[in-house]
């Protein structure tokens, strides 16, 4: 399912499509809490079948929130807006 430029997940806004792979699509978006762009990830429609985040996402953005490092891409949440799940 995309999403459209301007859409809004949670604290985020939706800037542009970065790219897609099989269980996930990436998009720019502007974390209006922090004022900075950030990736959201956002799981495939049809993959959750659960009204909350899937365990798979929610392991995943608090394994990469935990170390700190110049290459490491940093997470700041995750959840669900609507029928999507994403981390950003």
């Amino acid at each position: 399912m995309a999403v459209a430029a301007g859409s809004r997940l949670g604290p985020n806004g939706i800037v542009a499509s970065i790219g897609a792979r099989a269980t996930a699509h990436v998009y720019r978006a502007r974390h209006t809490r922090l004022g900075r762009e950030v990736p959201a990830k956002i799981q495939q429609y049809g993959l959750v079948a659960a009204p909350h985040p899937s365990k798979c996402f929610q392991r995943k953005a608090k394994a990469v929130a935990a170390p700190s490092h110049r290459y490491l891409v940093a997470r700041f949440g995750y959840g669900r807006g609507g029928e999507l799940t994403f981390t950003t």
